[in-house]
């Protein structure tokens, strides 16, 4: 059918190549696998994949190396009002795996998003139930970059510098420094 099986699966594994992987770029001279990438990643968020902080925070990243700032930006936004606590902390969803009717079978889901704010917390678990899960802290540091700059085209000794490829249409104004390029 040309459908994935299980299309809202949290994981973008078959999407390695593109993100974190570098076999995958839209700057390569036959670009039909990596807009098949970029079709799966859309068709993946759509059916719902994502559901987790790092999760959120991988979608991010593979949005930027698909050089769109608006899924960037969204994923991004999601990222932190869904899965951050007020004191920033990355957070995985209580487990409470959804079954085959909801089109995925290893999905977790969340009520609501963590409440703000958070009062009764105990040590790294919310009130909600979430556990705190640094990689989507990690994640959204890595989609900044990747949004920013994105160094992981050409060889060790002529790399290829992209300056401002997947910048959010939001971001209008601003500045960085100590991004370090391959």
């Amino acid at each position: 059918s040309g459908q994935a099986a299980d299309g809202a699966h949290r994981h973008f594994s078959g999407l390695w190549a593109l993100y974190p992987g570098r076999q995958l770029s839209p700057f390569d001279a036959s670009r039909d696998t990596w807009d098949a990438a970029v079709r799966t990643l859309h068709s993946k968020l759509a059916a719902g994949s994502g559901h987790t902080g790092w999760s959120r925070a991988w979608a991010a990243c593979l949005a930027a190396r698909s050089l769109d700032g608006a899924l960037v930006e969204k994923q991004l936004v999601a990222l932190v009002s869904d899965f951050f606590t007020a004191s920033l902390f990355g957070t995985h969803p209580p487990l409470k795996p959804t079954y085959k009717d909801q089109g995925c079978q290893t999905c977790f889901v969340r009520d609501e998003p963590p409440p703000r704010p958070l009062v009764g917390d105990i040590g790294m678990v919310t009130k909600s139930g979430d556990v705190f899960q640094l990689d989507g802290n990690l994640g959204l540091l890595a989609a900044i970059v990747e949004a920013l700059l994105q160094s992981h085209r050409g060889s060790l000794t002529d790399v290829e510098l992209h300056l401002l490829p997947a910048l959010p249409p939001s971001w209008r104004e601003g500045s960085v420094n100590g991004l370090r390029a391959r």
